[in-house]
Order: C-alpha cells, then sequence, then structure tokens
C-alpha cells in the first residue's frame, strides 16, 4: 500500500476441487468449500496427505520385487563405501515413491499464489518431517511469481502449464 494505491479487496481461498487417480479416491471428486482460508488449507494438505499415504503403499506393493532385491544386496555388501552408496540409493527411491505429483492447471501463477500465505505452514506441520528427523523437507522453486515446483514429504505441486506447447 503506497500513497498512489490503495487495496480494496483481496482475494483469498475458500474452496478446491480434487481427482486423483489412486485407488479410493478415484470415484469421485473432493470439493471443499471454507470460509476460513487457513482451515481450508489444512484440510487440502491433510487429504493430499492421505492420498498420497494410500499411493506410497500401493508403490511399495508395485515396486516389492526390486525394494527386496535392493535389501538382498544389502546384505551381501561388505564394502562399506558400496554399501554406503546403495543405501544412499534406496534412501532416494522411497523417497520419490513418497512425493506424489498434484497437478494444477495454471496453479504455479494463480492457485499457489493464493495459498501461499497458508500452504507453506501448514505443509511444515502437517507433511514435512518424521518425528525422528530434523531435516526440513519443504522445497520452493520459484521463477519471478510463478511458482514452478513446490515440494514437502509426500507432495510435489506442478503445474501442467509448464508441461504443454504454447497457446494450450
Amino acid at each position: 500500500k503506497t500513497e498512489s494505491l490503495t487495496y480494496t479487496n483481496s482475494h483469498i481461498p475458500v474452496s478446491f476441487s480434487i481427482f486423483s487417480n489412486i485407488p479410493g479416491y478415484n470415484i469421485e471428486p473432493i470439493h471443499e468449500v471454507n470460509e476460513n482460508p487457513k482451515e481450508l488449507i489444512k484440510i487440502f494438505v491433510l487429504t493430499l496427505v492421505k492420498i498420497a499415504e494410500v499411493a506410497y503403499e500401493q508403490s511399495q506393493i508395485k515396486y516389492d520385487k526390486l525394494l527386496k532385491a535392493i535389501d538382498n544386496k544389502l546384505n551381501t555388501i561388505q564394502d562399506k563405501k558400496e554399501k554406503g552408496k546403495l543405501l544412499n540409493l534406496k534412501k532416494e527411491f522411497d523417497k520419490w515413491l513418497r512425493e506424489v505429483p498434484t497437478i494444477g492447471f495454471n496453479s504455479a501463477k494463480y492457485d499457489c499464489n493464493i495459498m501461499k500465505k497458508y500452504l507453506y505452514e501448514t505443509l511444515n506441520k502437517y507433511n514435512n518431517r518424521d518425528e525422528d528427523e530434523k531435516n526440513d523437507f519443504i522445497q520452493v522453486l520459484k521463477t519471478g511469481n510463478s511458482y514452478r515446483v513446490f515440494t514437502s514429504k509426500n507432495l510435489k505441486f506442478l503445474d501442467i502449464s509448464n508441461f504443454l506447447a504454447a497457446g494450450t
């Protein structure tokens, strides 16, 4: 706000809709309306975290043979350096399995901007770290006023517009 600029209204989030390809969440869209934006974003994040947990369980089943092969290899390796590399690879693979893409359309310029006031705090509270870990999982890649990627422990917010041809 300056002498020559006065805000007459503010744009706040009041609703969201989610549809997923994850079993159990792929039948009916989830719609939520709440006049309290902080509560709305909390419900949004907690819903996405529940979906991400189911997706992680499904991924563990899908990649069960690979995960067992890695564990078997870890049990046979004697060299600490080689074992450390494989442990890091397993940790990165597990991180990839946990990170569920959350796709929006034009969300980099719009949705993330109106949610940012509440999103970071909510992700930090409900989807940032394991109780025994001290690491901050939240990462943001921003270009100008656009949020290209917003990542937490289990969620990766992406704008599909970044992957479409111009004018789409």
